[in-house]
């Protein structure tokens, strides 16, 4: 899923009530989430949207990954670590990111 497909959704964050500096913070960090998102395996980015941004269970998700909800939940958390470890590495820090990774506002 591209932030294309993110934003057609709904799932952009709002940046009309942000200072134009904020709002374009925000943006890339989005980006970045979008890029670390698509560097993940097709499996995995699957799990994360579909908890976050679907609000699946592991059960569902072992459903239409064919697995068990032991093995969705190692794929969720195998998944956060490299999110996280990615947006580090593009210069963002853990609590930056948190805000985006768990699809909240900040």
């Amino acid at each position: 899923m591209s932030l294309d497909d993110e934003t057609a959704h709904g799932h952009e964050p709002a940046t009309d009530e942000l200072a134009p500096e904020e709002a374009a913070a925000r943006q890339e960090l989005v980006r970045a989430v979008g890029d670390c998102l698509e560097a993940l395996r097709a499996e995995m980015r699957v799990v994360v949207l579909g908890r976050l941004l679907d609000g699946l269970t592991l059960e569902a998700l072992g459903r239409l990954l064919r697995g068990s909800k032991d093995r969705i939940w190692r794929l969720e958390r195998a998944a956060r670590r490299s999110l996280r470890s990615c947006l580090e590495q593009k210069g963002w820090e853990a609590e930056d990111t948190l805000a985006v990774i768990e699809g909240g506002a900040r």
